[in-house]
């Protein structure tokens, strides 16, 4: 009996070393190809190719990245028309994720009134939240 229960742990572990392997694999595959693509979308960005650096970022935002959200809240607000309610968009999806770059965007627009109403409260919320993170502009 103490046998059988051994060889059960022993299974149990390697079916956790197998699931940790599977995961690092997988990461090892699929991180290499998120930054290639990223940095495609940060190429773009860097040559004032926005068009093409909104088409690439958005691809990772609608997936939940938060660099990729973030930047396009920052193409929207400084380098798209500007259009305050897509950058209010994409930095608050990206502020509620916790990007601390993100939060003291959406502080801004709160505090200017840009893309919606002046809110100082919700103004000084994501300031706060982007300072306990050290967010030097915060």
């Amino acid at each position: 009996m103490l046998e059988e229960l051994a060889l059960k742990l022993e299974d149990r572990k390697m079916i956790k070393v197998k699931i940790l392997f599977t995961i690092i694999f997988m990461s090892l595959i699929v991180l290499p190809l998120y930054a290639e693509d990223l940095s495609k979308a940060y190429k773009a960005f860097d040559s004032g190719d926005y068009p093409t650096a909104i088409e690439e970022f958005k691809i990772f935002a609608e997936q939940g990245s938060t660099d990729a959200q973030y930047m396009l809240g920052k193409i929207y607000e400084y380098h798209g028309g500007p259009d305050f309610i897509k950058a209010m968009k994409w930095y608050k999806l990206a502020a509620e994720q916790g990007d601390k770059y993100a939060q003291f965007s959406l502080g801004y627009l709160y505090e200017k009134g840009n893309g919606v109403s002046q809110n100082y409260e919700e103004a000084i919320k994501w300031y706060q939240k982007s300072a306990e993170q050290e967010d030097e502009l915060a």
